[in-house]
């Protein structure tokens, strides 16, 4: 087994969008049916790299839509006992 390493520059880097931005890349057309990474493959990868200021500021705003999205989660999970606790009463 090897182990692909990537070590990003934290003073030009944002490690939450480096991770969201990583997260959206396609590594499934490696040909097999459990994709691998190989370094030729890892090497030609470009990844867009803002400013700091930029990539923090989209940071911020993922962690909100996150958070939006959780809250959002919980209600919806929630609804069906909801809906059941309100026919239990009214029927």
């Amino acid at each position: 087994m090897r182990l692909i390493v990537l070590t990003p520059n934290v003073d030009l880097t944002n490690i939450f969008y480096l991770k969201h931005i990583i997260g959206r890349l396609d590594f499934t057309d490696s040909g097999s049916v459990i994709p691998q990474l190989t370094v030729p493959k890892v090497r030609n990868l470009q990844i867009p790299v803002p400013p700091l200021n930029i990539q923090q500021r989209l940071a911020a705003e993922i962690e909100q839509l996150e958070t939006e999205i959780t809250k959002a989660q919980t209600v919806i999970d929630n609804a069906t006992e909801r809906k059941n606790e309100i026919l239990t009463k009214y029927l």
